[in-house]
Order: C-alpha cells, then structure tokens, then sequence
C-alpha cells in the first residue's frame, strides 16, 4: 500500500489512508485521508494555476505539494499500518 502515492506521483496519495479508514474504522486514519485529499485537490487546483515554465516559489510550491503528496504519504502508511509497529510482545526478552 505504502507504493500506492509513489507509483501514481501522488497522485493516488489518500487510496492507503482510505483503506486504513474503512478497514479500522479509526479516526485518526479518516482525518490522514482528509488531509492527503486535501493535499491532492490542492495540488491539482496549483498545477491548472502554474504556468508551464514555472520559476522561483511557483516551482517550489509544487514541489513541496507533489513530496508531500507521495513521500508523506508512503510515511503515514508505513508508520500507520496496523502491525508496523514492533508491540510490547514483539520487544527483546530479558
């Protein structure tokens, strides 16, 4: 899931949190797939807006929005997915 956003160039970034949202039903997971659909009408909306030889704050507001849209993304999955994080039962045994 976490190739999902990078495949797509973050284009696709809210398809893991939607999963998670609807698999988990958690509210943490609904609000990242607000945020990363918000981030990815954000992004649509400043590439219609951009020209095409975009220079200076233009390009590095795209920029920010496409990492942000794939990188962040990725992360949230990797991070957020149920079993990605090492439990108290999975620690070293003393």
């Amino acid at each position: 899931m976490a190739l999902v956003p990078v495949l797509s160039l973050g284009l696709l970034c809210a398809v893991p949190s939607v999963v998670m949202a609807i698999r988990h039903r958690s509210r943490a997971n609904g609000i990242a797939c607000g945020f990363f659909a918000a981030v990815t009408v954000a992004w649509v909306v400043d590439l219609g807006l951009t020209p095409e030889s975009a220079h200076g704050l233009e390009f590095v507001g795209d920029t920010l929005l496409e990492l942000v849209s794939m990188a962040g993304a990725a992360v949230h999955c990797l991070l957020a997915w149920p079993g990605s994080r090492p439990g108290p039962e999975t620690g070293p045994v003393s």
